[in-house]
C-alpha cells in the first residue's frame, strides 16, 4: 500500500528530535541543533533511485559565511533504508532518529567549548578546510602560535580554484588580525552572525554565541 514516506520521516523524526531540542528546517527532512557558533545537523537524505532515506549527522561550524549547511565533522551514519513497507520503514526511521539524537547530545559535550573543539582538531590530520577551521578555533582558544601554523599550512597549497582564493584571502585577514586579538574575535563574531543570518537562524546576541568576548583575550 502506498504511503507518504516524506511525511512519515518528518513525523517520526520530530517525535524523537524535537524533545531533545532539535529544530526542523521548514518542511524538509533536515533538523539542526543550534549551539551558537556551530550546529549539529541531521539530514534524512533521499536516494535518486528509490524511495527511502540515508542518515547523515555531523557538525557544521558557522565560521565562514555561506547560505548552505556543510558537514565539517561527521557525515554518513547509516546506510539506505527503503520505504517499501510502511511499518518496517517507520521502525528504521525511528532507529535513525534515536541515533541522530544520541550524536547531537554527545556533540553538545564534545564541543561544549572552543577548547574542546581545539583539542579535536589537534587529534586529527588536517588539510584543506580542516586547516582553516583548526586555525580559527585555535585562535579562539588563545593558541595563537598553533593558529598561525595552521593558516601557514593552508597557504602552502596552490590556489587553483576560486573558492581556494577566497578562502586564503579570508585566512590572511584572520592571520593578520591575530596580532590584535580583540580585532580577531570581532571579525570571527561578525562571521558567525552573518552565517546565522544567511542560514535563517534565530537572532542571537554575541554574548550568547559561546565565543570568547572582546576584552577576554
Amino acid at each position: 500500500m502506498e504511503f507518504d514516506h516524506n511525511k512519515l520521516i518528518a513525523e517520526v523524526a520530530k517525535q524523537v528530535l524535537s524533545p531533545a531540542g532539535l529544530k526542523r528546517k521548514g518542511k524538509s527532512r533536515f533538523f539542526y541543533d543550534d549551539n551558537g557558533w556551530w550546529c549539529t545537523i541531521v539530514d534524512f537524505s533521499p536516494s535518486s533511485f528509490s524511495k527511502g532515506s540515508y542518515l547523515n549527522v555531523g557538525v557544521s561550524w558557522l565560521l565562514y559565511e555561506r547560505d548552505f549547511w556543510d558537514f565539517n565533522v561527521g557525515g554518513r551514519e547509516q546506510g539506505f533504508s527503503s520505504a517499501g513497507n510502511e511499518s518496517e520503514f517507520a521502525s528504521a526511521i525511528f532507529e535513525m532518529a534515536v541515533r541522530a539524537k544520541e550524536i547531537a547530545e554527545r556533540n553538545r559535550e564534545r564541543f561544549s567549548s572552543v577548547s574542546k573543539a581545539h583539542e579535536y582538531y589537534q587529534s586529527i590530520k588536517r588539510e584543506g578546510w580542516a586547516l582553516y577551521y583548526a586555525a580559527v578555533i585555535a585562535g579562539l582558544d588563545h593558541q595563537f602560535a598553533i593558529a598561525r601554523r595552521n593558516f601557514s599550512s593552508l597557504f602552502e597549497h596552490p590556489e587553483t580554484t576560486e573558492w581556494q582564493r577566497e578562502l586564503n584571502s579570508r585566512a590572511r585577514l584572520l592571520l593578520n588580525s591575530l596580532n590584535h586579538p580583540n580585532v580577531f574575535i570581532e571579525i570571527v563574531t561578525g562571521i558567525v552572525l552573518q552565517t546565522r543570518a544567511l542560514l535563517h537562524l534565530e537572532n542571537r546576541e554575541s554574548a550568547l554565541l559561546g565565543l570568547p568576548l572582546v576584552g577576554e583575550f
